[in-house]
């Protein structure tokens, strides 16, 4: 929420957008994440490996972020 916000007070127009894109995309992946953890424990067959996706996707998504935060800061672009 804090990045959504300074986003707001941007006034580069192309950072915003790209960063505004990257943490769309980061949004979905978190999701998936969380549904993949929902389906592990719920379900009794093949719950090692939707366990293993949901933990790589969370990882994947953390990673993200912190490139979107890196982007935002130092304005690498």
């Amino acid at each position: 929420m804090t990045l959504i916000s300074i986003l707001t007070l941007s006034k580069r127009a192309g950072l915003s957008a790209y960063v505004d894109e990257m943490l769309a995309v980061d949004s979905a992946i978190f999701m998936l994440s969380c549904i993949f953890s929902y389906l592990s424990i719920r379900a009794v067959r093949h719950r090692a490996r939707r366990e293993s996706v949901a933990d790589i996707l969370f990882l994947i998504g953390l990673v993200l972020m912190v490139v979107a935060a890196f982007v935002l800061a130092f304005e690498l672009i």
